[in-house]
């Protein structure tokens, strides 16, 4: 009978630690999109790049683990409103009501968003683009008053392959980007990628990439202060990746 009830506390002790376990593992919603050199999806949905690297050492400094779901723009935004998910990136408080409930962590990254345009139409001002492509569920803060006054028309894709073929092409006059993933698929394939420049005469958005959550606020806590305690690894993870570190 003393066995039994040993073995039985035993097999409590186990339960509740592999529950402390299950706890410790935590849903990250993604962009499911090509956004290298910070991230980008792999076979199986595995979710790799600049950031994913940052996380990781910060999970592993923590002693949890992420699973990344990675999702469309917009399906993103519902499920993480709907509670779905533990965590979202890239979030930004100035892509979400102002009445939001959610915590941010401190910046992951920054980039700047803007026009990439034919090289053939570099300089000229913004009220020669009367078309202007996007990724499908992207802000551009900057474009707002011309949008406003129907000045422009935006044309919405899902992926920044795609929108750069259409510039290409000149089935849209500009693309509205971010720099560094841009960069990185021009230089990584052909079809006239060197007629494709970023216009720093147009307007263009300065914008920090957080990571966000409704309930886990100590983790958020932990991951700044990793991220001021730990910038020599992060900036090692940066060089990796030829990103300078901001």
């Amino acid at each position: 009978m003393k066995d039994f009830f040993c073995i039985l506390i035993f097999g409590f002790f186990i339960f509740i630690s592999a529950q402390a376990t299950e706890n410790r593992i935590y849903t990250v919603g993604v962009e499911q999109i090509n956004y290298a050199p910070y991230f980008w999806i792999k076979e199986y949905d595995e979710y790799v790049g600049l950031v994913p690297d940052v996380l990781k050492l910060f999970a592993e400094s923590e002693g949890i683990s992420f699973i990344y779901r990675p999702l469309p723009i917009r399906r993103l935004q519902q499920d993480f409103k709907k509670g779905e998910l533990d965590f979202r990136f890239p979030d930004n408080p100035d892509w979400n009501e102002p009445t939001t409930d959610l915590i941010f962590s401190d910046p992951l990254t920054t980039v700047i968003d803007g026009l990439f345009v034919l090289e053939k139409n570099k300089g000229k001002p913004l009220y020669f683009y009367r078309n202007i492509g996007t990724i499908s569920g992207y802000t551009a803060p900057s474009l707002n008053e011309f949008l406003k006054e129907q000045k422009l028309s935006l044309v919405e894709v899902n992926t920044y392959e795609s929108l750069l073929q259409m510039l290409i092409l000149e089935r849209v006059q500009a693309a509205y980007l971010s720099i560094e993933p841009s960069l990185y698929i021009l230089n990584n394939t052909g079809n006239n990628r060197e007629n494709v420049v970023f216009d720093d005469t147009l307007p263009f958005d300065i914008a920090n990439h957080y990571l966000s959550t409704k309930k886990h606020i100590s983790l958020i806590n932990s991951l700044n202060v990793f991220l001021v305690t730990d910038v020599k690894r992060i900036r090692e993870i940066f060089k990796s990746y030829n990103v300078k570190y901001q």
